[in-house]
């Protein structure tokens, strides 16, 4: 949750064609999750760019004196792909 800014109990992806799909099925969702105890609020698609892949270039990392392995480590550890801590908070837990 706090790599990903949602700050309630619940988060829900939706994936969907094209952003007005999207946008479309978050608000319904939005409207039939609001009898949750949870507050669900969604959070509106903006059309940002999305990461498809990276090409690693053994040379260029070679240089720096990395491997393949550290730079697949570095990239999951910035998207939020790996868990780099966890915190506690109560009885609550996030990583």
């Amino acid at each position: 949750m706090l790599s990903t800014g949602v700050r309630t109990p619940i988060g829900v992806k939706i994936f969907g064609p094209d952003l007005k799909t999207i946008q479309g099925l978050g608000e319904r969702l939005e409207s039939i999750l609001r009898d949750v105890r949870a507050r669900a609020p969604s959070s509106r698609a903006h059309g940002r760019r999305l990461l498809r892949g990276l090409r690693l270039h053994r040379d260029e990392l070679a240089r720096y004196g990395l491997t393949i392995d550290d730079a697949q480590m570095i990239i999951t550890s910035a998207i939020g792909a790996r868990n780099v801590t966890t915190t506690v908070e109560g009885r609550e837990r996030y990583r």
